[in-house]
């Protein structure tokens, strides 16, 4: 009967400390990092890119079953885009180029993050209108 008690024991103890390590090192956030795609945009109206907070894990991994919050704040360039979709419960800012060209300086703050990250997207002229307008055709 001791010896019985015993193993129960040890089983309980390594699924205890299981559960504690997967929970530390698997569920909880321990960064977050704003994934950017495409990473460019072309000045013809058209063209988005979506940002999107990624809640990483101790392994640098996306953290299992858990999504963050982050608030997007436009500093610079804010004439040479609109905002599509500004979701901030989930993370997810779209935007959609104007017909300008320049850099949009995006503050993204999450509050699983440490610090304000900033991101740089660089708006492109369109190639395709630009060939076009030097061989007279528009």
């Amino acid at each position: 009967m001791k010896r019985r008690n015993t193993i129960y024991i040890i089983i309980t103890l390594i699924l205890l400390i299981s559960a504690f390590a997967a929970y530390n090192y698997l569920i909880s956030i321990y960064e977050v990092v704003y994934k950017v795609a495409p990473e460019e945009l072309y000045a013809d109206g058209r063209s988005e890119v979506t940002i999107t907070a990624v809640p990483l894990n101790a392994l640098g991994r996306k953290a299992l079953f858990r999504k963050t919050r982050a608030v997007y704040q436009i500093t610079e360039g804010k004439e040479l885009i609109e905002i599509v979709l500004n979701d901030e419960s989930k993370g997810v800012l779209k935007l959609r180029a104007k017909d300008k060209t320049g850099i949009v300086k995006i503050i993204a703050k999450s509050p699983s993050a440490l610090l304000p990250s900033p991101i740089y997207i660089d708006i492109y002229p369109n190639l395709v209108e630009v060939k076009h307008e030097v061989n007279g055709i528009i």
